[in-house]
C-alpha cells in the first residue's frame, strides 16, 4: 500500500511488478501465503493493481472483519465507514491532513475484492481471529505456530474500544495544545522537535 504522505520515489505498480517478477518461477508467478492484516489504503491498495490477476495464490488470510458472508462483520464495517466518513467531513475545511487519515480507513473495495475474490487459481480464503487457531503447516514452515492477537470476536471488547460519550476527538492543533500542557510520560530521548517548536512524543 501507499500512505497519503508517502514519499516514496517508485511508483506502487512498480513495486507490485517487482514482487511479482520476484515471485516468478518458469514463468508462472507462484505465492503460497498472502496475510492481509487490515483494510487501510496503506497496507492494501496495492492490490487494486490488475497484475494481481497473474499469480497464483495458495492462501489468503484475512481478518473475521472483513468476512463478506459474517453479518457482525458486515454491521461492524458499515459503522466504522459512517464513522471515517463523518470524521473526513468534520475536518476537510480546517485540518485536512486528519480528514486523509479518517479516509484512510475507509474499505478499499477494489483491493478487497482482489484478496477475497482475486488471484489466478483457486486460493483458499480464511478468515482469522483472536479466538479461533489458524492453520500451522505451511510450506517451508513444518511445525511453525501461528498466533494471531487480533482482532477479537467478543463484541463487548469491541465496545470498550469506542470513545465514551464523555470523550470527542480532538484536531491535530487540540490535540498538540493539549500534548504540550501535560507532562510527558516519556524522557527526553524519545521527543522530536518540529519546526514550529511543537514537541512529537513517541515510545519504542
Amino acid at each position: 500500500g501507499v500512505h497519503f504522505k508517502g514519499r516514496s520515489a517508485h511508483p506502487l505498480s512498480s513495486v507490485v511488478a517487482d514482487i511479482v517478477s520476484e515471485v516468478t518461477v518458469d514463468g508462472t508467478p507462484r505465492i503460497d501465503l498472502v496475510v492481509a492484516t487490515h483494510r487501510h489504503q496503506d497496507h492494501i491498495s496495492g492490490f487494486t493493481d490488475p497484475l494481481w490477476d497473474t499469480v497464483e495464490v495458495a492462501d489468503v488470510w484475512l481478518p473475521w472483519c472483513e468476512d463478506p458472508a459474517d453479518p457482525v462483520s458486515q454491521r461492524l464495517r458499515t459503522r466504522l465507514d459512517a464513522m471515517a466518513r463523518t470524521l473526513a467531513l468534520r475536518f476537510a475545511a480546517s485540518d485536512p491532513d486528519s480528514a486523509q487519515l479518517a479516509l484512510n480507513s475507509l474499505t478499499n473495495e477494489k483491493a478487497m475484492t482482489t484478496l477475497r475474490q482475486g488471484f489466478a487459481g483457486k486460493a483458499t480464503r480464511t478468515y482469522v481471529s483472536a479466538d479461533r487457531p489458524v492453520r500451522t503447516e505451511l510450506p517451508g514452515l513444518r511445525g511453525g505456530r501461528i498466533y494471531v492477537l487480533g482482532p477479537t470476536r467478543d463484541e463487548a471488547a469491541i465496545r470498550r474500544m469506542e470513545p465514551t460519550k464523555a470523550e470527542r476527538w480532538l484536531t491535530t492543533e487540540e490535540a498538540g495544545s493539549v500534548l504540550r500542557s501535560e507532562p510527558s510520560p516519556f524522557g527526553d530521548a524519545y521527543e522530536v522537535r518540529v519546526r514550529d517548536g511543537a514537541t512529537s512524543r513517541a515510545a519504542t
